[in-house]
């Protein structure tokens, strides 16, 4: 409980937005769902929360599809 308070004070003083929070059942892992200014930030607000103590950290930089979309033709095509 600790760790969550500390996250949405520290957030917002780091801008960090807290999106999605779920836990995935039965497998006991979180999935969480950020928005912040860069994944160093983020992984070391998390860090000086006590997140680390119980949780095992994997992030996954992600873009909206549509936004992948909309830049789609800027990609290179590498298999014609």
């Amino acid at each position: 409980m600790q760790a969550y308070t500390a996250i949405e004070k520290e957030g917002k003083e780091k801008r960090i937005k807290l999106i999605h929070n779920l836990h995935l059942d039965p497998a006991h892992k979180a999935f969480m769902l950020f928005e912040a200014p860069n994944a160093e930030t983020l992984r070391d607000c998390l860090v000086h929360c006590g997140f680390l103590g119980f949780l095992d950290l994997s992030f996954y930089l992600v873009t909206p599809v549509a936004e992948l979309l909309e830049n789609a033709s800027d990609f290179p095509i590498r298999y014609p």
